[in-house]
Protein backbone atom coordinates (compact mmCIF):
# COMPACT_ATOMS: atom_id res chain seq x y z
CA UNK A 1 0.00 0.00 0.00
CA UNK A 2 1.27 3.58 -1.01
CA UNK A 3 1.47 6.25 1.58
CA UNK A 4 -1.33 9.76 0.57
CA UNK A 5 2.11 11.84 -0.19
CA UNK A 6 1.73 14.74 -2.29
CA UNK A 7 3.54 15.08 -5.41
CA UNK A 8 2.60 11.62 -6.59
CA UNK A 9 4.16 9.66 -3.68
CA UNK A 10 7.34 11.88 -3.93
CA UNK A 11 9.75 13.47 -1.61
CA UNK A 12 12.40 16.05 -2.22
CA UNK A 13 15.24 14.79 -0.68
CA UNK A 14 18.25 17.31 -1.43
CA UNK A 15 17.04 18.47 -4.33
CA UNK A 16 16.15 14.88 -5.78
CA UNK A 17 12.57 13.34 -6.06
CA UNK A 18 12.20 10.05 -4.28
CA UNK A 19 10.12 7.65 -4.67
CA UNK A 20 8.79 4.76 -1.91
CA UNK A 21 5.93 2.73 -0.70
CA UNK A 22 4.63 1.72 2.72
CA UNK A 23 4.75 -1.95 2.83
CA UNK A 24 4.51 -4.46 5.86
CA UNK A 25 7.43 -4.92 5.36
CA UNK A 26 8.67 -1.37 6.77
CA UNK A 27 9.31 -0.65 10.33
CA UNK A 28 5.44 0.63 11.05
CA UNK A 29 3.69 1.06 14.38
CA UNK A 30 -0.04 1.67 15.24
CA UNK A 31 -2.70 -0.14 12.92
CA UNK A 32 -1.38 -0.64 9.44
CA UNK A 33 -4.77 0.17 7.84
CA UNK A 34 -5.13 3.32 9.54
CA UNK A 35 -6.52 6.36 7.60
CA UNK A 36 -3.48 8.72 8.46
CA UNK A 37 0.06 7.70 7.76
CA UNK A 38 3.00 9.23 9.37
CA UNK A 39 6.41 9.20 7.96
CA UNK A 40 9.06 9.49 10.23
CA UNK A 41 12.99 10.00 8.11
CA UNK A 42 15.64 9.60 11.23
CA UNK A 43 18.79 8.95 12.26
CA UNK A 44 19.42 7.02 15.42
CA UNK A 45 22.21 9.28 16.55
CA UNK A 46 20.10 12.99 15.57
CA UNK A 47 19.28 14.72 19.14
CA UNK A 48 16.25 16.46 17.38
CA UNK A 49 14.77 13.33 16.19
CA UNK A 50 15.37 11.89 19.63
CA UNK A 51 13.04 14.43 21.15
CA UNK A 52 10.28 13.76 18.61
CA UNK A 53 9.99 10.15 20.40
CA UNK A 54 7.83 11.58 23.24
CA UNK A 55 4.87 13.42 20.87
CA UNK A 56 5.14 10.45 18.79
CA UNK A 57 4.63 7.91 21.43
CA UNK A 58 1.65 10.33 22.56
CA UNK A 59 -0.05 10.84 19.60
CA UNK A 60 -0.22 6.91 19.35
CA UNK A 61 -1.75 6.63 22.49
CA UNK A 62 -4.48 9.24 21.78
CA UNK A 63 -4.84 8.12 18.33
CA UNK A 64 -5.03 4.51 18.58
CA UNK A 65 -6.62 2.92 15.08
CA UNK A 66 -6.55 6.30 13.23
CA UNK A 67 -3.04 6.80 13.18
CA UNK A 68 0.23 4.21 11.88
CA UNK A 69 3.78 5.68 12.20
CA UNK A 70 6.16 4.39 9.71
CA UNK A 71 9.94 4.41 10.20
CA UNK A 72 12.34 5.44 7.23
CA UNK A 73 16.30 5.69 7.75
CA UNK A 74 17.67 8.47 7.07
CA UNK A 75 21.38 8.30 8.85
CA UNK A 76 22.89 11.66 8.85
CA UNK A 77 26.25 11.81 7.09
CA UNK A 78 27.59 14.11 9.75
CA UNK A 79 26.74 11.55 12.91
CA UNK A 80 29.60 9.03 12.99
CA UNK A 81 27.61 6.27 13.96
CA UNK A 82 24.33 6.55 12.47
CA UNK A 83 24.96 4.67 9.65
CA UNK A 84 25.76 1.54 11.76
CA UNK A 85 23.21 1.95 14.23
CA UNK A 86 20.60 2.04 11.38
CA UNK A 87 22.28 -1.20 9.99
CA UNK A 88 21.96 -2.71 13.77
CA UNK A 89 18.98 -2.04 14.09
CA UNK A 90 17.83 -3.95 11.07
CA UNK A 91 19.55 -6.75 12.69
CA UNK A 92 17.38 -6.32 15.71
CA UNK A 93 14.63 -6.27 13.25
CA UNK A 94 15.85 -9.44 12.03
CA UNK A 95 14.75 -10.90 15.47
CA UNK A 96 12.07 -9.12 15.79
CA UNK A 97 12.50 -6.37 17.78
CA UNK A 98 13.20 -3.55 15.84
CA UNK A 99 11.24 -0.82 18.48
Amino acid sequence: ENAQIPLNNQLPVDGVIQTFSITKDNHVRGDMSAPITLVEFSDFECPFCESLYPTMNQILINYQGKVRLVYKHYPLSFHPNAQKAAESSECADEQGKFW
